[in-house]
């Protein structure tokens, strides 16, 4: 190869490479950027993260530390702390009008349970992602809006989730919980895909069912001891005592 040739082709070369790593330093500030407000305006809370590193051409990205602030009136900081959210997806579906999501890993979230079984800040933030389904067709303005393409989701893990109870309901101590891990398959099969919001709904709503069951079963096992001292039974009385009177 002539050297004029080959420095052509190395600079070609080192062109295309540039251009990838400025395309994902682009792409990972959209991500983030989209992350935080989407999600905002899904939980009706403050979402912040560390960034989003994603990389096109390979279908692979990643979120890390992941904040949802809760809803006003309780008083912890936030609701959900995730340390890294892996995604992948078919790099091709991003040109395209829906985006086909191999798989979505949540690795050991910390949520941070307030409030009661029936009122709580999992239900509340529920509640905001619901309001925003159930009003899709209000006009621009009434509702925050969720652009986004729909997607189909192949996999969703959700592993070594741990519960955080502050409330001391039934005057049970706080408690810390371990919940069983969540897989969900083929989400958005069978439909034209789901919005953001619906993706939201289907989570949350998987995530709030198995910590008012997890909450039930730990209440049981680390109640007060009063509450676990057998009944007292009350002897009838001895034979040839008066009996009460009967009833009017």
């Amino acid at each position: 190869m002539k050297p004029v040739v080959s420095r052509v082709v190395v600079a070609a070369g080192a062109l295309v490479v540039a251009t990838l790593l400025v395309g994902d330093m682009v792409l990972d500030a959209v991500v983030s950027r989209s992350v935080g407000k989407v999600g905002g305006q899904l939980t009706g809370t403050e979402l912040t993260l560390d960034g989003a590193g994603f990389f096109l051409f390979s279908g692979s990205g990643a979120i890390k530390n992941l904040n949802v602030a809760n809803p006003a009136g309780y008083s912890q900081t936030s609701a959900f702390q995730i340390g890294k959210i892996s995604v992948g997806l078919r790099p091709e579906s991003v040109f395209q009008d829906m985006l086909r999501i191999t798989q979505i890993r949540v690795l050991s979230p910390l949520i941070n349970f307030e409030g009661t079984v029936d009122t709580n800040n999992l239900m509340d933030i529920l509640k905001n992602v619901e309001a925003i389904l159930s009003n899709s067709s209000a006009p621009p303005g009434d509702l925050p809006q969720c652009p986004g393409k729909r997607m189909f989701v192949d996999d969703l893990w959700i592993t070594g989730a741990q519960l955080n109870v502050a409330a001391t309901l039934l005057g049970a101590p706080p408690l810390t919980l371990s919940l069983p891990n969540i897989h969900l398959t083929s989400l958005g099969t069978g439909t034209n895909g789901l919005t953001s919001a619906e993706l939201a709904q289907i989570v949350l709503s998987r995530l709030t069912q198995d910590t008012r069951e997890a909450l039930a079963a730990g209440l049981v096992t680390n109640a007060p001891k009063s509450f676990n001292k057998p009944a007292r039974v009350v002897e009838p009385p001895p034979h040839g005592d008066t009996p009460l009177p009967a009833p009017p």
